[in-house]
């Protein structure tokens, strides 16, 4: 139990780190692998930052879903669509 506990509290501090340092495309990264892991409850504020939908519009995830399926031809992963959303700003 308290090893559980450590683990939980380090994982905490990595994610403040992450997104103190603006590590988005880590810190989403991380929100998957605890998911998959089944450790979804260490990676709420991690998926309360990506589903604000002021941050990324639910219209325009559905575009580029369709997108990944006219493109399946190429690897196209949850972090190539976030890489994706973030940087098509500065072009």
């Amino acid at each position: 139990m308290a090893m559980e506990v450590e683990s939980a509290s380090l994982c905490n501090v990595v994610i403040k780190y992450l997104l103190d340092q603006q590590y988005l495309l880590t810190a989403f990264e991380l929100m998957h692998e605890l998911i998959e892991d089944g450790h979804s409850d260490r990676a709420t504020r991690l998926q309360q930052l990506f589903s604000d939908t002021e941050v990324y519009p639910p219209e325009e995830i559905l575009r580029l879903q369709n997108l990944q399926g006219k493109l399946s031809s190429i690897c196209f992963t949850p972090c190539i669509l976030w890489m994706y959303w973030n940087f098509r700003k500065f072009v």
